[in-house]
């Protein structure tokens, strides 16, 4: 006479602990985010009565100051040079763009962040002549001048900022109507976090980091009174449609050097080996960009880079262990990082040196400055940021790992239930 197993096979219960662990797991720091997130809008002195809101109410709100700020961008371009540039297409994608930069900040699928981009685009802000979710974010990843024109015209964090510079150095638009821009995107980005925040469901408030570097970003251009920098307005054409040019005449869009973002360079150069430096770029790798992060080290930068460089050269390790340590368990997104942020922070900053050792005017070598300062801090960001995400994934998969362990012991009568791994004896 044989015994029946009503828990069934011991592989087939543990699978199922896990499973239900990792439901437990993520319950738990689902319950603990929107406090964290609470305590965010507090910390960046916003009313963090946004979160009691419902998420027809924070819509309502959305498209009532979307509308604000897009008749704000109408009075503030309306001064810039007639034909030289097209303000209903920049507006456009910048619009994609905002709502784009905050949903890569989830750790979704991509199936859910092309869904909910598209809701933006359709019945939100109500973009029409324009690209569709899937294909945005599809060029971003294959079409080098696609992505080179976003990330350099409309990301704050980043060096290129021509958008901003555009508005600030172009339009003759008042101090005032440039403040209240701002100061309203701020809080437009604020909402649309909130609502997508309740609409995606996210595990924790990782993705709170990267939105307050380009909160943050945008109060700091909103503050700086002066000119930005050098406007390239080449850099303001979307290579999608046809392109205007200085004449005022349409012409389709004409190819643009892969290193157009980059002025020419001084007669005198560097220390800096470029051709090593060049052969070590173009692996596209962790371990190429550190030794050419230590290249450009030794050849005396400004305090400021060297710290952001000294930096990245102590984290950028400890992404690739963990890269290489848990690719099984959790697969992190870094195409932008190998293919753009680190090899374009990496010759900008060299392209800065080679100025320097130039002597060339100040206002010159203020702007690379900048530009090298800024790109450097956004590669810092980028990396510990996925440092995060990688460790944060793993650690709510081996907590499930551990719950499922004491699940199934002590269903077997091999662990008391007065002890647990939450802190031993209750």
């Amino acid at each position: 006479m044989g015994f029946v197993n009503y828990h069934g096979p011991k592989k087939d219960q543990y699978s199922e602990a896990v499973s239900y662990a990792k439901i437990q797991q993520e319950q738990q720091t689902q319950e603990t985010a929107e406090e964290d997130v609470r305590h965010w809008l507090k910390k960046l002195n916003q009313n963090s009565s946004l979160l009691d809101l419902r998420p027809e109410e924070l819509l309502k709100l959305i498209v009532g100051r979307y509308k604000k700020e897009t008749n704000l961008y109408i009075e503030i371009t309306r001064s810039s040079a007639p034909g030289q540039l097209d303000n209903d297409r920049l507006w456009k994608d910048f619009s994609i763009d905002f709502v784009g930069r905050s949903l890569q900040s989830f750790r979704i699928d991509q199936s859910v962040r092309e869904r909910t981009l598209q809701t933006f685009i359709n019945r939100i802000f109500k973009i029409t002549d324009c690209v569709d979710a899937n294909d945005h974010f599809e060029y971003l990843k294959s079409n080098k001048r696609y992505k080179t024109y976003f990330t350099e015209c409309f990301d704050p964090t980043w060096k290129g900022r021509q958008f901003y510079k555009y508005l600030r150095n172009e339009c003759n638009a008042s101090v005032g109507k440039l403040d209240d821009f701002y100061g309203k995107l701020a809080e437009l980005k604020l909402t649309i976090d909130v609502l997508l925040f309740y609409m995606l469901n996210p595990k924790d408030a990782e993705w709170t980091k990267g939105e307050e570097e380009e909160i943050t970003a945008l109060l700091e251009i909103r503050d700086q009174k002066s000119t930005l920098g050098l406007l390239r307005k080449n850099l303001l054409q979307n290579p999608l449609y046809k392109v205007v040019d200085t004449n005022g005449d349409s012409e389709e869009t004409k190819e643009i050097p892969e290193a157009f973002t980059r002025v020419e360079q001084p007669s005198v150069k560097s220390k800096l080996d470029k051709q090593k430096f060049k052969e070590l770029i173009e692996k596209e790798n962790i371990t190429g960009f550190i030794e050419a992060s230590r290249m450009l080290i030794q050849c005396d930068l400004p305090e400021d880079i060297e710290k952001n460089y000294k930096e990245l050269i102590e984290r950028m390790p400890v992404l690739e262990e963990a890269v290489n340590k848990f690719d099984d368990i959790y697969h992190a997104d870094l195409e932008t990082f190998y293919t753009y942020y680190a090899p374009e922070t990496l010759s900008v900053t060299a392209t800065f040196l080679n100025y320097l050792a130039g002597k060339p005017s100040e206002k010159i070598l203020s702007d690379l400055k900048e530009n090298v300062f800024l790109a450097s801090k956004k590669l810092l960001q980028v990396v510990n940021d996925k440092i995060d995400e990688i460790y944060k994934f793993v650690t709510i998969e081996a907590n499930a790992e551990a719950r499922a362990v004491e699940s199934v012991m002590s269903q077997n009568g091999h662990v008391d239930d007065a002890f647990n791994i939450n802190g031993g004896r209750k």
